[in-house]
């Protein structure tokens, strides 16, 4: 037979290669792998968000609690300016008396309050920024009474109702900040503290103006002048008010605190005495400083400082359970 002839067997067969188990196996799992890491991927950056919203919240939220101190001993200022100034001050009780100390732990509790803003974060020292600036006015308003004191000794009703308003006037733009900030939280637990400090702090204030309204028109007996009776009225609805939105506020965890701490007694009694003077009745003074002569914890400053601590814990809790996540 002639030539060499390509047969099928003469032929050599080309070897194919065989990919290993191992690439099969990273091939096959490739696409699972990746799909899964985006979805680790993606639940670390929702719950490093998470985290960092809780934060945020629970910040605002305790930043709340922040003026608490500051407003009692300003607070406590103005009393004792105002009983000094009336001749009242044997009625007057107060942990600390005196100008210089009551004057000496408002600047304390100031200093303590702007170390905490400059810690805490520009955002909230904006919104308080408008209350410091006016705290801006407490050295005038101190200077014009220890002149007067020195120019005219003595009882002085008229003044002691301006220095009254001078030191409000620097308390409301504390009280303007906190209602900005509840409405700014967004977790109910968290935002219904805030609002019971706010509403406990604007209550506290209502109270001081109502007592007072309630103990100038009734020196001589009914309250008769039409302009004292829509401010005694004006006053207790506004009382009134709060005090029900304070007891309304029953979710968890502050139902069991409003049970338990809420001054019913100081607030009914108080309210008593007012409806029956814008009714006409004689203003009982010695009933009116009966009735809101109580223990700090048994009234509306005692009830804040227990909302406080209660949104400080539940802040604290928050923060810890998005931290384990």
């Amino acid at each position: 037979m002639g030539g060499d002839r390509d047969t099928p067997c003469s032929r050599r067969l080309t070897p194919v290669r065989r990919v290993p188990i191992r690439i099969k196996l990273l091939g096959a799992l490739a696409v699972p792998l990746l799909g899964l890491l985006s979805i680790i991927v993606f639940e670390l950056a929702k719950t490093s968000r998470d985290v960092r919203e809780v934060r945020s919240q629970t910040h605002l939220a305790t930043a709340t609690i922040g003026p608490a101190g500051l407003l009692n001993v300003l607070q406590d200022e103005r009393t004792w300016a105002v009983a000094s100034l009336s001749g009242s001050e044997d009625s007057v009780a107060l942990d600390t008396t005196g100008y210089p100390e009551t004057r000496s732990r408002t600047d304390e509790a100031l200093a303590v309050f702007r170390s905490g803003l400059e810690d805490g974060g520009g955002d909230i020292a904006a919104v308080y920024r408008p209350a410091l600036d006016r705290m801006g006015e407490l050295t005038t308003l101190r200077q014009e009474i220890d002149d007067h004191i020195a120019s005219t000794p003595g009882t002085d009703l008229a003044f002691a109702d301006d220095v009254f308003a001078g030191y409000t006037e620097l308390t409301q733009p504390f009280l303007d900040a906190n209602t900005r900030l509840a409405l700014a939280i967004d977790s109910p637990g968290l935002r219904q503290g805030a609002e019971l400090i706010d509403l406990s702090s604007r209550q506290i204030e209502t109270m001081a103006e109502l007592v007072r309204a309630l103990v100038q028109g009734g020196q001589s007996g009914a309250i008769e002048e039409r302009e004292e009776l829509v401010r005694v009225a004006t006053l207790t609805e506004v009382f009134e008010l709060n005090a029900g939105a304070i007891r309304d506020a029953r979710r968890e965890p502050y139902h069991d605190l409003v049970e338990d701490q809420f001054p019913e007694q100081l607030t009914t009694g108080l309210l008593e005495v007012a409806e029956a003077a814008i009714a006409g009745e004689p203003v009982d003074v010695n009933r009116v400083q009966t009735v809101v002569d109580v223990l700090a914890d048994a009234g509306y400053v005692g009830f804040r400082d227990a909302t406080s601590d209660l949104l400080d814990s539940e802040a604290d809790r928050l923060q810890s359970g998005a931290s384990g996540r």
